[in-house]
């Protein structure tokens, strides 16, 4: 016997999952695109694309499993977290131009400046956006414990 159950319109459907999946995995390719550029700085240049994917996979899949975790058991949190990361992200941008230029003499110093910052700075603002507290809900606890 076959139970015909009626599916649920587009809009009535939960996406947060999908949403994190795709805010994760370009999170993380930003992330890896900064590593490169702090290692290409360092002078370990990438010989081949194999070298090029290995460097870029972990911090791509690492966004994916952590995308699709905030989406599924933290979607309230989900929309403060992309936003306040795009903001670290935007801010990143703008002050590692500034930095590279001034740091590097070469004319990829301004650029080498923005991959890194923005980085820096998405890391950063996804991490307040995920711990800052909601005005509905006091966030997450944090304790910390000195000894005397």
């Amino acid at each position: 016997m076959a139970v015909l159950s009626p599916t649920r319109p587009l809009a009535a459907q939960d996406w947060s999952d999908v949403g994190g999946a795709l805010a994760g995995v370009s999170a993380g390719a930003l992330v890896g695109l900064g590593y490169l550029s702090v290692r290409a700085r360092a002078g370990s240049y990438i010989d081949t694309t194999g070298q090029a994917a290995r460097q870029l996979a972990v911090p791509t899949l690492a966004g994916l499993v952590t995308g699709i975790g905030l989406g599924i058991s933290a979607e309230d949190r989900l929309d403060d977290t992309v936003l306040w990361a795009a903001v670290g992200w935007a801010s990143g941008v703008r002050i590692g131009a500034l930095i590279g230029s001034r740091l590097w003499d070469d004319p990829l110093g301004p650029w080498a400046g923005t991959a890194i910052e923005g980085a820096a700075g998405l890391l950063l603002g996804g991490i307040v956006g995920f711990v800052k507290p909601e005005k509905r809900n006091m966030g997450v606890p944090i304790m910390v414990r000195i000894p005397l």
